[in-house]
């Protein structure tokens, strides 16, 4: 998947703040939270996502989701993944995020 594919992905799903990410081999990312919705597109390697004690998996080309606050940790395959990272900022009735 390219970064343009993952980019439209995430913009066509409402998601805006798109940042590139790259994690090593092996990388443990332990568990946290992000204060917004967060929508996520692998562009290469597999990730294993953990969220409720549950291990899913995601290659290149899939897309998924956290809902704002949901705790969740990761773990990167054999190979280099690279993603992509968007978050739904609400704007209050002020018209400010």
């Amino acid at each position: 998947m390219t970064k343009e594919e993952g980019e439209k992905i995430l913009t066509d799903a409402g998601y805006s703040h798109i940042i590139s990410w790259h994690d090593n081999p092996g990388t443990v990312n332990t568990e946290h939270a992000h204060p917004e919705d967060t929508g996520i597109v692998v562009l290469t390697g597999t990730i294993d996502v953990i969220t409720y004690g549950m291990k899913d998996q995601h290659k290149a080309g899939d897309f998924y989701e956290f809902k704002a606050g949901l705790p969740h940790s990761s773990i990167v395959g054999p190979e280099v993944c690279d993603y992509l990272v968007g978050k739904k900022v609400i704007e209050n009735a002020e018209g400010s995020s």
